[in-house]
């Protein structure tokens, strides 16, 4: 099902990005914001994901777009 792909792809980006594998958790995550047939709550949790790793590393324009839940790039 569907859901259960967006709940994997979910889970792989933050551990890639908590295993230090930034790259792909972020295009993992701006992936996911680019699906039109996301869920809202997929959506908002990607977005806070991706927006919460880009302010860490004091990224915080995209930070800001990712967390309005926009494409950073």
């Amino acid at each position: 099902p569907k859901d259960l792909l967006y709940a994997a792809r979910l889970g792989l980006a933050r551990a890639a990005i908590l295993g230090g594998q930034n790259d792909l958790g972020e295009t993992t995550l701006r992936e996911l914001l680019a699906d039109p047939e996301i869920s809202l709550r997929d959506r908002d949790y990607a977005a806070n994901l991706l927006g919460s790793h880009l302010r860490d590393q004091g990224r915080l324009r995209e930070a800001i777009q990712a967390f309005q839940g926009g494409e950073s790039k």
